[in-house]
């Protein structure tokens, strides 16, 4: 993950997230074992309970950690689509970065994490997209979305739009912004969960 990227996540926890919410239990859609991993932030350090799933378990990654890395959390394999292990507002805090893109069925992914979010809970979502304009020096107001990256897939791209009235609906939503990675927006929406 680009450090741009976890920093704007950090940014979002640190200055929105409640301090019941962060002590709270934490999930993280397509978390990894590296130091990429959101859960990873400082800001989760006294979390209650910090977990991930993956299609894999993380296993992709466990040769790109660093022993210094390693995670303090579990990864459970898993698809994102269908998560019944977990209960219905189970976390206060939803993390997801950089996963529905490659996800065929991305909208059975955010209905799960719809469910196990606890009302009043806290979402932050990232994802490749694009964006009607950019305000930064010398980038044209048509972006490029990236190339295809085809791990597991890469299906879908995204828009503002997309994120506030689909993935965020009866949210409050408090953050949306659209950061430059290499002239690619990347668009991170976070906000808390009325409905």
């Amino acid at each position: 993950m680009h450090s741009k990227i976890f920093k704007h996540f950090e940014l979002i926890l640190a200055n929105y997230a409640f301090r019941e919410l962060v002590a709270g239990s934490v999930l993280e859609v397509g978390a990894v074992p590296t130091k990429d991993s959101l859960l990873h932030s400082a800001v989760l350090a006294d979390a209650a309970r910090r977990i991930g799933v993956n299609l894999d378990g993380g296993c992709s990654m466990k040769g790109f950690a660093e022993p210094e890395d390693r995670p303090s959390f579990e990864i459970l394999t898993a698809n994102a689509n269908e998560m019944p292990f977990f209960r219905d507002g189970e976390f206060q805090v939803v993390l997801n970065n950089a996963t529905l893109e490659h996800d065929p069925y991305f909208w059975k992914s955010i209905a799960e994490m719809r469910r196990v979010l606890a009302l009043g809970g806290l979402m932050i979502v990232g994802v490749p997209g694009y964006v009607r304009e950019v305000k930064a020096p010398n980038v044209p107001l048509a972006t490029f979305t990236h190339r295809v990256h085809d791990w597991p897939g890469d299906y879908y791209r995204f828009s503002e739009q997309s994120c506030r009235e689909v993935f965020f609906e009866g949210f409050e939503i408090f953050d949306q912004t659209v950061v430059l990675v290499g002239g690619t927006p990347k668009i991170i929406t976070g906000g808390l969960k009325r409905q």
